[in-house]
This record gives structure tokens, C-alpha cells and sequence, in this order.
């Protein structure tokens, strides 16, 4: 139990020892990295920077600047880095004492103040340098803005026209600019360079500003002053030689319209003053649409008086045309009207065409006056004129309806002429075709139907030979009357048939009549209504009734023979 207890200590202490020796010598290579940093660590170009300054004169900004960065300098190269020196050599020694643990933390510290020396001399050696770069920058810039501010000077004072109402504003500004450059000099000379380094970036700002608001004031003042008025110059002089030449406007006219861009020129000239440059753009392309409307109205009003010339002529041929159209339609139709029944009011209508034809002849001739005695606005002439000829080609077209349909009268009463001849043909055809059947007599259904057609017909000769016709009326009974012809034609066809099928029926049944009292019967009835009534098709139900009980079939074999 002992001897356990002996070698765990002998272990715990092994373990103990090779833990402080690995920390110790850790610590050691932590504090060489340290040394080596603080001798890594530049003094000599901080110094330099601030021997370079020492001889240049400094005030305000510019010497307490350079003042705080030297006291920092000092500060590190005379307190900081010495300290950190001897707590090194304090720190070794503490650690070759075995103090490890609190020498480890030691060295951490060196390393965030070691650090922190880097980092505030890096700030220092920038901000030494930013100071010495100032003074030559200063130089340059000022050079550089002076040259600029002359050039924009200069071309202010020579075309200071250019830049109309905003000319002031720009001097004004430029002389701000002026007593900016007086400011930076003083302060250059009495060596506070920051504060003329940030005076510089003023007067930077104010000569960009003025250079651009000269850039953009100069071709929106052109338009208003140049292209704007001689574009009104000229429509006002292109007006009043219009006006001379007597034309008119519509209301708001040209006078109305030139008013008003010059009122917007005026306020935007003063817009311009203020550089309320976004106002002005917008008033600019609002006077610039103004003007094209007003060049469109010139433009409008000229064309139409070229086309109101070139259609004046035409227009009045077309209503001596339309005239004379009517004038032969009306009277035509005066004449029909006596021979033949109008359904559609048609000379009331085209008497109504004259009155129309009339007005529209008065409407032109009043223009004509006006055109030769007074300014007329030519655009109305153009579109009364355009009128008037829709009018008239409305009416014209009508106008050759209406011929049309006299026309088609005429035609109707032909056709129905040589209709009625065509019917009486066929009606012979159908009477001689009875006729060579040499028959006794024929059924009265027949004879009925045979006599309507013929009324028909007579009815159709009573209608065209009255003093007025109605086209309209005979043609509906052509209609009827060729289709009772069709079934006349039918009707004889079948009469043709029960004829010829029954005469074969009764001649078949003969050779039973001895033998067989019911076919004799049937054929006695049969010949009855042959011979004596005439009803051929009852006369061979009859007997082809009698003949289909003694022998079947036999009325289908004599159908067929027919069609042989």
C-alpha cells in the first residue's frame, strides 16, 4: 500500500516538473518574441517626419496637430518602450524563478502594450505625414482651383448674355468663392494648413456648383431667349400673312396661343434665375409642344385651304351630277308610278333626295360666298365639304338602288309575261296528252284541279293587263301557280296510270269470271266506275282487291309489267 502511494507521488511530481519546465520554456520564446517586437518597432521615421516639420511655420489646427503627434511620439520613445524593456528583464527573471504562471500572464499584457505602440505610432507617423503632405497638396489644389475659378470668371464676364437672369446669382457666388481664396491664403501664411486643406474642399465644392449651374443654365437660357423667340417671331409673321390672305382660326387661336409661350418664357426665365433647373426643363418641353401645336394649326389651316381649292370644283360637279341623277329619277318614277304599284315609297323617297340635294347645294354656295368675301377657317370648309360629298355618295348610292329596283320591276313583268305563255303551253300539253287517252270522261277531282290552274293563270293575265301592276303580288303568284302546274303534271301522270293498270286488271279478271262468283261481282263494280264514273284508280282497287283473294301476287306481276 505504501510502496502504491510512493510511486503515484513519484509520478505526480514527474508530471509536475515536465509541466513547469514546458510552461517556463514557453514563456521564455513568448518573451523573446516580445523583445524582438519592440526592437522591430521604427522610431527613426516617426523622428524624421517630425525634424522635417520642426522648420515649417505652423499655427491653429495645423501646429496643435503637430504638437499632440510629437507629445505621442515622445511619450512612446521615451516612457512606453523603455517600460516595456525592463518589464521583460522584470518578467524573465520571475520566470526562471518558477513564478510561471503569473509571467505568463505578464507577457500577454507586453503583448496587447506592445500592440498598442505599434498602432499609435502608425496613427502618428499618417497623421505627420498627412501634415506635411497637406502643405504641398495645399499648393497644388490652390493652383489648380485658381486656374479653374479664372477660366469660369473670365467666360462670366465675356458672355455673361448667355447666362441671362442668372448672371447675378453666378457673380455672386464667384465673389463668395473670391473671399473663400483670401481666407485659405491668410491661413496658409500664418501655416494652419488643415483648416486651408478644408477651405481648399470648400472652394472645390462651390467652383463644381457654379460650373455645372453655368453648363445647364446656358442652352435652357438659349431656348428662351433665342430659339423660343424666333420661333414665335416667325408663326406670328407666317400669321398675319395668313390673315392677309384671310384665313381664320378656331378659338384659342394664334394670338391666344403666342400669348401664352411668352408668358411661360417670361416665368421660366425668372425659374432660371433661382436655378430651379428641374422647373425649367419641364417648362421648357411644355413651351417647346406649345409651339409645334402652333406650327401644326399654321400647317393644318394652310393644307386645307390647298385642299379646299383642289375639291371646291369637284364638290359642285358632284352636285349638278347628283342633281341631274335625281331630276332622271323622279321623273322616270312619276311615269312608273302610273303603270305600276311602288310598295317601298319610292318616289317620296327620291323626291326627298331632291330637298336633301337642295340644302346640301345652298350649304356650298353659302361657303363659296364666304370663301370669296370674308376669312373662313379653312379646316371647317375642308370638313363641310367632306360632308357634303358623303351626303351626296349616300344618296347616289340609294339613288341606284332605287334604279335597280325599277329595273328589276321591269324584268319581273317580262319574265312574268313570258311565264304566263310558258303556263298555257304546258296546259295544252297537259289537255292533249288527256285528250289522245280518247276517255269517256275523266274523275272530277282531276277536272277541279285542272280548272283551278286554268283560273290561276287567268287571274295572272288579269293582273299584268291592269292599268297597275303589282310586280310584287304577280310574282308571289308565279310562284303558286308553277308549283300547281308541277302537281297538274303529276296528277295526269297518275290519271295516265290508273287508266292503263286498270284496264289490265279488269282484262285479267276475266278469265275467272265464269268460275267464280266474287271476281264477277268485282268485275261488273270495276267496269261501273270505269265506264260510268270515271274513277279509274277506285275501279282498280276493286277488282285488284278480288284478283289478290283467287290468285296472290298476281297485281304486283301486272304493276311490273308496266314499267316494261
Amino acid at each position: 500500500m505504501l510502496l502504491n502511494i510512493f510511486i503515484a507521488v513519484i509520478i505526480l511530481l514527474i508530471v509536475l516538473i515536465t509541466v513547469i519546465w514546458y510552461m517556463s520554456n514557453k514563456n521564455e520564446k513568448n518573451l523573446i518574441e516580445a523583445q524582438e517586437r519592440v526592437d522591430l518597432i521604427k522610431l527613426n521615421k516617426t523622428q524624421k517626419l517630425i525634424d522635417d516639420l520642426k522648420d515649417v511655420q505652423q499655427t491653429g489646427a495645423s501646429l496643435r496637430s503637430y504638437e499632440k503627434q510629437k507629445q505621442t511620439y515622445q511619450n512612446i520613445a521615451d516612457e512606453i518602450i523603455p517600460s516595456i524593456n525592463e518589464d521583460i528583464k522584470l518578467i524573465q527573471e520571475n520566470n526562471s524563478s518558477f513564478k510561471i504562471i503569473s509571467s505568463h500572464n505578464k507577457i500577454k499584457k507586453q503583448f496587447q502594450i506592445i500592440d498598442n505602440v505599434k498602432a499609435q505610432l502608425n496613427e502618428t507617423n499618417t497623421n505627420l505625414a498627412s501634415l506635411a503632405e497637406s502643405t504641398k497638396i495645399n499648393a497644388s489644389q490652390n493652383d489648380s482651383l485658381q486656374n479653374k475659378y479664372q477660366k469660369i470668371r473670365k467666360q462670366l464676364l465675356t458672355k455673361s448674355f448667355v447666362y441671362g437672369p442668372a448672371a447675378s446669382s453666378l457673380e455672386a457666388e464667384l465673389v463668395e468663392v473670391e473671399q473663400l481664396f483670401d481666407k485659405e491664403k491668410a491661413l496658409t501664411e500664418s501655416g494652419d494648413h488643415l483648416e486651408a486643406k478644408n477651405l481648399l474642399e470648400d472652394i472645390k465644392k462651390k467652383t463644381d456648383i457654379i460650373d455645372y449651374q453655368m453648363k445647364k443654365t446656358e442652352p435652357l437660357y438659349q431656348d428662351l431667349i433665342d430659339t423660343f423667340p424666333g420661333q414665335i417671331e416667325e408663326i406670328e409673321h407666317v400669321y398675319n400673312k395668313m390673315k392677309a390672305q384671310k384665313f381664320a382660326f378656331n378659338e384659342p387661336g394664334i394670338e391666344d396661343g403666342v400669348m401664352q409661350v411668352t408668358n411661360a418664357i417670361g416665368s421660366a426665365k425668372e425659374k432660371l434665375g433661382v436655378f430651379d433647373f428641374s422647373s425649367v426643363e419641364i417648362d421648357n418641353k411644355a413651351i417647346a409642344i406649345e409651339i409645334d401645336q402652333l406650327y401644326d394649326l399654321l400647317e393644318s389651316e394652310s393644307n386645307a385651304k390647298i385642299k379646299v381649292t383642289k375639291q371646291s370644283n369637284p364638290v359642285f360637279e358632284f352636285l349638278q351630277h347628283a342633281q341631274r341623277q335625281n331630276e332622271v329619277l323622279v321623273t322616270d318614277l312619276e311615269k312608273v308610278d302610273r303603270n305600276y304599284v311602288l310598295l317601298n315609297d319610292e318616289l317620296d323617297t327620291a323626291r326627298n333626295f331632291k330637298k336633301q340635294i337642295f340644302n346640301l347645294s345652298e350649304n356650298y354656295e353659302d361657303i363659296a360666298e364666304k370663301i370669296s368675301k370674308s376669312s373662313v377657317i379653312y379646316s371647317k370648309v375642308l370638313s363641310e365639304y367632306e360632308k357634303i360629298t358623303s351626303e351626296l355618295t349616300k344618296i347616289e348610292e340609294k339613288q341606284r338602288q332605287i334604279h335597280n329596283d325599277v329595273q328589276e320591276m321591269f324584268d319581273g313583268e317580262r319574265v312574268a309575261r313570258v311565264s304566263i305563255k310558258t303556263f298555257r303551253n304546258d296546259m295544252k300539253k297537259q289537255k292533249n296528252i288527256v285528250d289522245q287517252m280518247r276517255l269517256r270522261g275523266l274523275p272530277k277531282s282531276y277536272l277541279d284541279y285542272f280548272k283551278m290552274v286554268a283560273t290561276e293563270i287567268d287571274r295572272l293575265q288579269d293582273k299584268l293587263s291592269q292599268d297597275k301592276i303589282n310586280i310584287d303580288d304577280i310574282s308571289k303568284q308565279l310562284i303558286i301557280v308553277q308549283e300547281d302546274l308541277n302537281n297538274l303534271d303529276q296528277k295526269t301522270k297518275e290519271l295516265i296510270y290508273d287508266v292503263r293498270i286498270s284496264e289490265r286488271a279488269i282484262q285479267y279478271a276475266n278469265r275467272y269470271i265464269n268460275n267464280d262468283e266474287n271476281i264477277n261481282a268485282a268485275s261488273i263494280e270495276a267496269r261501273r266506275l270505269y265506264d260510268q264514273r270515271f274513277e279509274y284508280n277506285e275501279a282498280f282497287k276493286t277488282i285488284a282487291t278480288a284478283l289478290e283473294v283467287i290468285e296472290p301476287g298476281s297485281i304486283e306481276r301486272l304493276k311490273a309489267s308496266m314499267d316494261d
